[in-house]
């Protein structure tokens, strides 16, 4: 049955290619050309005419189909001829094309008329896809067969290193990488060279050429040590969008930046400025291709800098090319990449963040176990934060954030400039998703009426009163407001809460009470320079539910219970009441758009049996009713929708509570959550290694994952009171309770000495 690509997954044609490699391998030239005789027949002859019915031109050649219409008319005929069940990419959206598109003039065919060797290519085809990972492609090392038909394949007229490499790349991206342009951001490091980066890939095909497979595989083994956490194909998508996004998002931080003279940048001036760094001097140093905006190296930036600056020996040199103030730019863009540097990893959406949210969207209910101070709170808490908001924390929100900060810290003496702030700031960046299919709107011209923000321009004033205030006040048109996208700073939240209150309460310009009161606290976080968190950006309460289980809790206190009722006369009567979680299950089921979700800290301390009932059934057959213990309002069925999800956090050093029982733990999906070396400052990098160095005497009962330290103690601002009153007590208590073994009776005193 063919799968759908409803979410727009970026990375479709990754499993599409993988999936017509493995049908076209079930081929042979016979079989093969027929085939395509049926994808592209009344088409493009290319392949046909010259009877090249070998994998590698046949992938080659539909890669080269590069714009929509194209691709629409080939790969669906290839899609149904060859009965993949992968999901196609999205036709409208380049992103989802992420892939080698040789250019319309490129030889695709892997043969001359003349000389054709198919049964190499078959050969060497059926080599490349048994190959499952990319530990069985390093073996292919000591393969003499595979090395000499790699070899011979890349010797063929007209086909060489890119050709070659960009063909394996389309039939397994989990374990091959182009060698081309795309990999101009890391040529130098891969190289081990400072020249331009153009010259550096160059010399790495040459070497190639020259040393065959075995250079290659150096080459990648490179670049997976350059990227441990990422798959080929994201290496491949991080690299291409690398430069692009770069000269965007420069753009967007001049533009929040003053001049010498207190102003802000012009457009002309933004639009100069990109323009130098774009047009160089193709013979610099390490200018590639002569766009500045494939280097994030700062010291080479400053290098060139000092170069272009007066007494640098590319002055003049600038002076003749017509180049208006490179030095100026070449300032600016280091600058800009320092503060890139120093926000990198502030509210980051990793690849793991996002493979939880897909388990938790699957399995509907997780928990998260690790040790004391792993995170596993503010893990739920941000998991929950996206899926409620539909926020992807991306990199670009950080930026944002970061300039709006600058913006505002550089600009407090002056209330004009304040005001500035908010026009050109929140006018031109931040515009309000787009409502139910509707246009979109700045916060700017809402907020006047809203909250009192007083903004210089007249006409936003007009706009607000005659456009936006109609619009949001005539909720009878709508059956519902929706916002199509997240939240990505406070910005937007003042305008969510503007809309959720909008759909619930038809309130008028001056309207107090508790909207109000969360649009002010926004706006106090905005102007002392909070950065938006899941932590203090609020969540509609009817979505979001975070409680904490204790052993005493029931059944009653969570699903649904007795309650007694005292009147004003004194009078007791008791009634059957929803708790918590078939509250939230009746808010999901109203409202089956948008998602749900309850965070249960500590899950493993109550009696997970006990406090769920007949509900464990429920949690694994949603939308199924169940019957409840209790009736209320004549009836007792209980049901849990697919938009509700749980998540559970449990202490996996906490050995005073039971264990979860099979029946439960069948029904929850267990994510691990570690220490995470890599966020520990560098202060504090000392201290967590000392800390690490006692958990050699560890008991053989423990796995050392399940009781280590977590790094957020380790990311406080005052480390030594964290070390005295948090990190001594976990350990001692470790020793104690026969963790941490003391054999040589020295380990209280070598816990009392621990210092910063």
């Amino acid at each position: 049955m063919k799968k759908d690509n409803t979410e727009n997954d970026i990375f479709a044609w990754v499993e599409w290619f993988n999936e017509l490699a493995k049908n076209i391998g079930k081929k042979n030239q016979d079989t093969l050309s027929v085939s395509i005789n049926k994808a592209i027949e009344n088409k493009e002859q290319s392949i046909i005419e010259f009877e090249a019915y070998d994998p590698f031109s046949f992938f080659y050649y539909l890669a080269q189909k590069n714009t929509t219409n194209q691709r629409k008319l080939f790969f669906q005929e290839v899609d149904r001829v060859f009965n993949i069940n992968s999901p196609l990419p999205d036709f409208n959206d380049g992103d989802c094309w992420m892939f080698p598109t040789p250019l319309p003039n490129a030889i695709v065919l892997y043969q001359l008329k003349d000389k054709y060797d198919p049964d190499l290519l078959w050969r060497f085809f059926q080599q490349i896809i048994s190959i499952k990972n990319f530990d069985e492609l390093e073996t292919k090392a000591k393969d003499e067969e595979f090395i000499n038909n790699f070899e011979k394949v890349l010797n063929l007229t007209n086909v060489g290193v890119p050709k070659l490499t960009q063909t394996l790349f389309l039939i397994n991206s989990n374990i091959f990488l182009p060698i081309e342009k795309v990999l101009k951001p890391i040529a130098n490091k891969l190289e081990g060279s400072n020249v331009n980066a153009e010259k550096n890939i160059k010399q790495l095909q040459k070497n190639i050429e020259q040393n065959g497979f075995l250079e290659y595989l150096k080459i990648m083994q490179k670049i997976r040590a350059l990227f441990p956490d990422k798959k080929l194909y994201e290496i491949n998508y991080h690299l291409w969008r690398r430069e692009k996004d770069m000269e965007q998002e420069f753009k967007q931080w001049l533009r929040m930046q003053t001049t010498q003279k207190g102003s802000l940048f012009s457009e002309a001036q933004v639009k100069n400025l990109c323009k130098d760094l774009r047009k160089t001097i193709p013979s610099w140093d390490n200018v590639s291709d002569g766009n500045l905006f494939g280097i994030v190296d700062t010291k080479v930036i400053n290098k060139l800098y000092v170069r272009c600056s007066s007494g640098g020996d590319l002055k003049q040199l600038c002076k003749d090319t017509g180049n208006n103030s490179p030095s100026n730019a070449l300032k600016r863009y280091e600058e800009f990449l320092s503060k890139k540097s120093s926000n990198q990893g502030s509210k980051k959406m990793s690849n793991e963040l996002k493979e939880k949210i897909k388990l938790l969207k699957y399995k509907k209910q997780i928990i998260l176990q690790g040790s004391p101070g792993t995170g596993k709170t503010r893990l739920a808490k941000e998991i929950a934060y996206c899926l409620i908001t539909g926020d992807t924390l991306s990199d670009n929100d950080n930026e944002r954030q970061e300039q709006l900060n600058i913006l505002m810290q550089s600009n407090q003496k002056s209330i004009n400039k304040t005001n500035a702030i908010f026009e050109t700031y929140l006018e031109k960046l931040l515009i309000i998703p787009t409502i139910s299919g509707r246009s979109s709107f700045t916060i700017t011209e809402i907020m006047p009426k809203y909250i009192g923000v007083k903004l210089s321009s007249g006409k936003l004033r007009r706009i607000v009163k005659n456009k936006i205030l109609d619009k949001l006040n005539n909720k009878k048109k709508e059956k519902k407001w929706k916002l199509n996208g997240g939240l990505s700073s406070y910005e937007v939240g003042i305008a969510k809460h503007i809309f959720d209150a909008q759909s619930k309460v038809n309130l008028s310009p001056n309207s107090k009470g508790t909207e109000m009161t969360i649009l002010k606290n926004l706006i106090t976080n905005l102007e002392e320079n909070k950065t938006a968190t899941p932590e203090n950006m609020p969540l509609n309460l009817e979505q979001y539910k975070l409680i904490q289980f204790h052993p005493a809790y029931t059944y009653e206190d969570f699903v649904r219970g007795i309650v007694a009722e005292t009147d004003d006369n004194g009078n007791i009567s008791y009634e059957v009441k929803n708790k918590i979680l078939v509250e939230m299950a009746e808010n999901a089921i109203s409202d089956s758009d948008s998602s749900f979700v309850l965070i249960i800290d500590e899950i493993n301390r109550a009696n997970l049996s006990s406090v769920l009932g007949e509900l464990i059934y429920a949690l694994e057959y949603r939308g199924e009713a169940v019957e409840s213990m209790y009736e209320y309002k004549g009836n007792r069925d209980i049901t849990l929708p697919k938009n509700l999800y749980i998540i559970g956090t449990m202490n996996t050093a906490d050995r005073s509570v039971g264990h979860i029982d099979y029946a439960i733990r069948r029904r929850f999906a267990f994510v691990n959550v570690n220490t995470d070396e890599d966020v520990i400052p560098n202060n504090a990098k000392p201290l967590f290694e000392k800390v690490k160095t006692l958990f050699s005497n560890l008991s053989d009962e423990f796995d050392e994952d399940d009781v280590m330290i977590g790094h957020s103690y380790f990311l406080r601002k005052d480390l030594a009171l964290a070390l005295e009153y948090e990190i001594k007590p976990i350990l001692q208590e470790y020793r104690k309770d026969g963790v941490l073994v003391d054999r040589e009776d020295t380990l209280k005193d070598k816990i009392k000495a621990l210092t910063i």
